[in-house]
């Protein structure tokens, strides 16, 4: 029986954000994946048991380990026995590479893996050979993954954000990116220690994919292990005097003053960052719960608009204006979609009348202003009470865009109804 396992090393991103008005920022980007050797195995159980979940729990132990020395080795198989408990034994090189430092790492590397998982019930133990990579950005096959990783990261870098108290904490992800480059998955390899850096990294793959579709050769769903953070003890320096200085360290300047590194955010600065970090975990949260509802009733389910529309306010918070409007759109297709939905659609109507308003696109929002005004005055045909504070904040703003356009006699129409409702 033959079980394909797919192992895809940690992938390092180390940022060298050098914070200093004389010292450049640079990063350096290491990526290492592999696709491992089927798996081999003896003395199993009677019957056959599908062993890829399984193995696949053995590769994600090993993935994030494996960070290879420089070497001229083209491949490198290392084989293992796992015991019914999920001990290690018979661990060995399969080939030798020549590069013995490498051996000697990649057996180190199983021994701090282990011990896996219980092997499945009546299996009494499984040899596996995996192939690690030994070149950076190369798979074990001998796809160049380096340009891909890349852009991989550019578009990681515009959607991660993290407030300053954050940036040196290192959150180990798993990516699955499907063939076409979209996100199949991103989880925690395991928890940072804060759970709002946790989020805010899960956030951060979200917010940057899709990503470019996989080069040729690689199989999909292709996992990246992929640390992101910034090294406290690397990236957070200046040069005084010729000498590293660390962020909370202390130095003496020219002038006898011993100084340290400072926090120099202005308090308003610092409340903003506090609402973003508030408004991108809430994302998170509503992320996963649109994906519940699209999972119950697909794309278009009817308990999706007030959600996106909360998602939009979310966005607004933090002056994105373009992703708001982007999601109080589709929540108004999804509510024309059932008009006999009155309210809700009312709703949408007049969120995204409003923004368009206030985004200067005034053609776009009167067409949706004056479709809201006409529902809202069917509605107070029926009932009166629906003369309310919304109505009147509805006529208020349309007459703000009927005066930006020099129409000043409709305006004062709207104004005179406004009056009317005391």
């Amino acid at each position: 029986m033959n079980a394909r396992t797919k192992l895809n090393a940690a992938l390092t991103l180390t940022l060298l954000n050098l914070l200093s008005a004389t010292v450049p920022q640079a990063l350096t980007f290491a990526p290492f994946t592999g696709e491992p050797f089927p798996s081999n195995h003896s003395a199993l159980a009677a019957e056959k048991v599908n062993l890829d979940s399984y193995m696949k729990k053995v590769s994600d132990k090993i993935g994030p380990l494996w960070n290879p020395p420089k070497t001229e080795a083209k491949k490198l198989t290392v084989k293992f026995t796992i015991n019914a408990n999920g001990s290690v034994a018979d661990l060995a090189v399969d080939e030798p590479t020549g590069d013995k430092v490498l051996e000697e790492q990649a057996l180190a590397l199983i021994k701090k893996a282990a011990p896996f998982a219980a092997l499945p019930p009546g299996m009494p133990k499984l040899t596996v050979s995996f192939g690690l990579p030994t070149q950076r950005g190369v798979t074990a096959s001998g796809v160049n993954m380096q340009s891909y990783y890349d852009d991989m990261w550019k578009h990681i870098q515009a959607g991660w954000w993290v407030p300053k108290r954050l940036l040196f904490i290192r959150v180990p992800l798993k990516i699955v990116i499907n063939k076409d480059g979209s996100l199949n998955a991103v989880s925690l390899i395991k928890s940072s220690g804060d759970a709002n850096a946790d989020k805010l990294a899960l956030v951060g793959v979200r917010r940057a994919a899709p990503f470019a579709p996989l080069p040729e050769g690689v199989d999909a769903p292709f996992t990246v292990n992929y640390t992101i953070g910034y090294d406290g003890s690397k990236d957070h320096f200046v040069i005084w005097n010729g000498q590293k200085v660390n962020m909370g360290d202390s130095y003496t300047s020219a002038g006898g003053v011993k100084t340290t590194l400072k926090d120099t955010t202005t308090e308003k600065d610092k409340q903003f960052h506090l609402r973003k970090e508030n408004a991108l975990i809430k994302m998170s949260e509503l992320d996963d719960v649109i994906a519940a509802k699209e999972k119950q009733g697909g794309s278009e389910n009817q308990e999706l608009p007030p959600i996106l529309l909360e998602y939009a306010k979310q966005h607004q918070s933090i002056e994105e204006q373009k992703q708001a409007l982007e999601k109080v759109q589709r929540a108004l297709k999804i509510c024309e979609a059932a008009p006999e939905k009155k309210a809700e659609l009312l709703r949408c109507l007049v969120v995204v009348g409003e923004m368009e308003y206030s985004l200067g696109n005034l053609k776009e929002a009167e067409t949706l202003l004056t479709r809201a005004i006409a529902m809202k005055e069917e509605a107070i045909k029926v009932n009166p009470s629906e003369k309310d504070a919304d109505y009147k904040s509805l006529l208020n703003t349309y007459a703000r865009l009927l005066y930006k356009q020099s129409r000043q006699k409709e305006a004062d129409e709207q104004y005179k109804k406004i009056k009317e409702l005391g």
